[in-house]
């Protein structure tokens, strides 16, 4: 399970519309889905596909209330 500070600092990184880093969250081969929209894999796709997300919108701002094991 991933802990308080691993969570802090995947929201930190969506926050600051970090998209590289965003991707290093990923394993080199892993896939991503956002909503119903097709599937992306590898970190080079994932980081583009979020870069051009973060470009349609003004921001993001997560706060982390709690988690559970």
């Amino acid at each position: 399970m991933p802990s308080k500070e691993w969570w802090s600092a995947l929201f930190a990184t969506i926050d600051g519309k970090r998209s590289q880093d965003f991707a290093q969250f990923l394993t080199p081969d892993g896939e991503f889905r956002f909503g119903n929209q097709p599937s992306v894999h590898g970190h080079a796709n994932v980081a583009a596909y979020v870069e051009a997300f973060f470009g349609m919108i003004g921001g993001s701002r997560h706060e982390l209330l709690g988690t559970w094991h």
